[in-house]
């Protein structure tokens, strides 16, 4: 496919904006290191929130979960609860709220907060902090430079443009290329303009993706007025049974073997598994990377609460109107699209690219690689200034340069990004099976990093020690497993790299004394968790008896799977309006409407008492 002139003018328009974008904003950052980290915590929540829902909304994410629908139809909004997606709601309901009170710029600086900046294990859990940060996020770079190179080179075709290269480029390394230029164009307006010109850029992007979506929802809506969907019994509905109960046989008959290779089938045992990770991992906190930077930014806690929720209702329902829609087109139309990859095996992650190509007239195809080039672009930002806040904020101004001018420490910035950036496309070019790798790395440091850091918040006598040798127990038992255990069983065997992670943090926190009280304290009386904590608030209470702890742990909690019921429906709502069955329709409005009066009442009326 060529592009038409007036889709490269959309999408030229669209890298000229953000270029424009860190030029405007590039005086407003360079004021000082909270206003380049963090937008001198001055940015709403709305903004914030806006901004942390674009750097989700990334392509191959988007692919991923196109794929996942049109294989299980409505069953697919479950699986995603393996990231878990469901952490949002812990974020919104409490923790979010508890991580800013802290004030800290970084992960790492958090943990001063936590465990003091002296004492057995403290250096080594920043350390491991500082390291978990920065491989996750050159893991991310990388993996999301080469997928956007070779997404691009399906719309571009490297003939188009190979007589205006001065070299020549081997046909393996042309997605480097691709990826390479647009890099650039992300790396330019997030380094100049710092917190301030990435969340403007995401507004922006989010803008187009709204209008590209609602478009193609309208698109897919009208082609199923005169087409009916040929898809198995169960397709259109979210609940199950033990077993999957999805049959293709006779319909697209390849479907059944990527049902079996995902390992699925179980689905009932499958879904008991992944909640229970899920909801560790969301007690966990948030992973230090962009999401936490973005929670750090806002103005106060109440505002990290509200910008928490709002990701959920700016994300689900543009993210899935394009999702079920692209499914939709990709049904009707699946005989016509060419699937195959290189050796001729079908690959049902090239259904959105298909389906862009071949279904939607010009001007939507310029807004919607506009877009999706911006959901790249917005992921790649997000996390490289998480990375430069890691490396300036806890690396350079701890142990190289504590008194370093303003100017010094922005000029540090700039050189840290560009570094960062340069490291995950060198990464994106030696790696040659990206995908499996990435995945590995991400699979092994997120698996490690459960178990630590749900006690960090709730175990008053889990320290330093604890934490890093539970991240390291976890960390090397998950790099183990993902080699010797097939990919499709690893989470399976979760509860056993639990309960070694947990071991080591209990083994370590108990082999050297537990923190300073006087840090134990501020952090307590700051914070106010709740949890295990009754040595330290019997402590705080003595100081001042008129401290009120924390009693939220059941309206939390209740909140938290109220929460979680809303989450679920504006998923399925734009599904089931692009699909127009209207009794599902009505449903899904009644009962969001409830939870909704519900959590006015239980959660937003009540954000200043949490």
């Amino acid at each position: 496919m060529k592009l038409s002139p007036v889709d490269i003018a959309i999408i030229a328009l669209y890298l000229l904006s953000t270029i424009f974008i860190g030029l405007w904003y590039r005086k407003k950052a360079r004021q000082n290191k909270d206003s380049y980290l963090l937008g001198g915590k001055s940015l709403p929540w709305y903004k914030l929130g806006l901004s942390d829902a674009s750097d989700m909304f990334d392509i191959s994410g988007t692919m991923w979960m196109v794929t996942l629908c049109f294989v299980y139809g409505m069953k697919s909004i479950w699986i995603p609860w393996l990231w878990p997606v469901f952490n949002q709601v812990f974020l919104m309901m409490y923790l979010s709220r508890w991580l800013r009170r802290s004030n800290a710029s970084t992960g790492a600086e958090w943990l001063a907060t936590r465990f003091g900046k002296s004492g057995p294990g403290v250096n080594a859990s920043q350390v491991i902090v500082i390291a978990f940060a920065l491989l996750s996020c050159l893991g991310f770079m990388a993996y999301g430079f080469i997928g956007l190179g070779k997404f691009i080179e399906i719309f571009v075709p490297w003939d188009m443009i190979r007589g205006y290269i001065p070299f020549n480029v081997p046909a393996q390394y042309v997605p480097h290329v691709y990826g390479v230029i647009f890099t650039l164009f992300a790396m330019f307006y997030s380094i100049l303009g710092g917190m301030h010109s990435i969340v403007v850029g995401d507004m922006v992007k989010y803008g187009i993706m709204t209008v590209a979506c609602v478009w193609i929802g309208f698109i897919a809506a009208t082609h199923l007025q005169s087409h009916q969907l040929n898809v198995p019994n169960g397709w259109f509905s979210p609940f199950f049974g033990s077993h999957l109960g999805l049959n293709w046989s006779g319909i697209i008959g390849e479907v059944n073997a990527k049902i079996k290779s995902d390992g699925y089938s179980l689905f009932a045992l499958f879904f008991m598994m992944m909640t229970f990770k899920g909801f560790f991992a969301a007690l966990a906190g948030p992973a230090p990377n962009y999401d936490m930077q973005k929670i750090l930014s806002t103005r106060s806690p109440e505002e990290a609460s509200k910008m928490s929720g709002f990701v959920n209702i700016i994300l689900l329902p543009i993210r899935y109107t394009l999702i079920i829609s692209l499914t939709i087109l990709g049904l009707l139309y699946y005989h016509q699209m060419n699937l195959k990859d290189a050796t001729g095996a079908i690959d049902f992650e090239r259904i959105l690219p298909a389906v862009i190509n071949n279904f939607l007239p010009v001007g939507l195809v310029g807004l919607l690689l506009a877009g999706l080039l911006g959901a790249f672009m917005s992921t790649f930002s997000g996390t490289m200034n998480a990375a430069q806040a890691y490396i300036v904020n806890d690396i350079y101004l701890k142990y190289v340069n504590p008194n370093a001018s303003n100017r010094r420490t922005i000029g540090m910035n700039y050189l840290a990004g560009i570094v960062v950036v340069a490291m995950g496309v060198i990464i994106g070019f030696f790696m040659k099976d990206v995908n499996n790798t990435l995945q590995w790395i991400v699979s092994a440091l997120y698996g490690g990093y459960i178990a630590s850091n749900v006690l960090k918040w709730h175990w008053w006598r889990f320290n330093a020690n604890g934490f890093f040798w539970g991240m390291l127990a976890g960390i090397l038992t998950a790099m183990v497993f993902s080699v010797v255990i097939p990919d499709g069983e690893l989470l399976y065997w979760f509860p056993l790299l639990f309960g070694i992670s947990l071991a080591g943090s209990i083994i370590g926190a108990y082999a050297v004394p537990s923190t300073d009280m006087v840090v134990l304290k501020s952090f307590y009386s700051n914070v106010r968790p709740w949890g295990f904590w009754e040595p330290v608030k019997q402590a705080v209470l003595a100081d001042d008896p008129s401290f009120q702890p924390n009693k939220n742990f059941k309206i939390n909690m209740f909140n938290v799977v109220i929460g979680t019921i809303a989450q679920c429906c504006l998923t399925i709502l734009p599904m089931y309006l692009v699909l127009q069955q209207k009794l599902p329709l009505l449903v899904t409005v009644g009962i969001l409407a409830i939870v909704v009066t519900i959590l006015k009442k239980t959660w937003w009326n009540r954000l200043k008492e949490y």
